[in-house]
């Protein structure tokens, strides 16, 4: 089954979540993710970066640390997201086609391991 969201949302209270890919799942958001909880949370299926229009996503990490492990690629146009928060967004994958910006401000990003933004 697949799944289309506007937004992905984790409070604050949300227990380690993973989103993985049985069935083949894929994950399509529209409008972006929050992740305010303390605990890790992981996105394991496909991400498809909206199918409406072209557009940059806001993907907030205020909690501990966000993993996607699973490819990205837009659904499209040209679609990408802006990593905001404090928290740790993890990249896992090295399937990803997707245009991606880094806001300044205390934050980190890694994908495939590697620290790409103040880890």
């Amino acid at each position: 089954m697949n799944y289309d969201v506007n937004t992905l949302t984790f409070q604050s209270g949300a227990l380690g979540y993973v989103i993985d890919n049985s069935a083949a799942s894929t994950l399509t958001i529209e409008g972006g993710i929050t992740d305010s909880s303390a605990t890790t949370e992981t996105i394991s299926a496909p991400v498809i970066l909206g199918t409406t229009n072209s557009t940059t996503q806001t993907w907030t990490v205020d909690g501990t640390q966000l993993n996607v492990n699973g490819p990205i690629t837009t659904g499209a146009g040209f679609a990408g997201f802006t990593k905001a928060g404090s928290g740790i967004l993890q990249l896992g994958s090295t399937a990803k086609q997707f245009w991606s910006h880094y806001s300044s401000g205390r934050h980190a990003a890694a994908i495939g391991g590697r620290c790409i933004a103040r880890c």
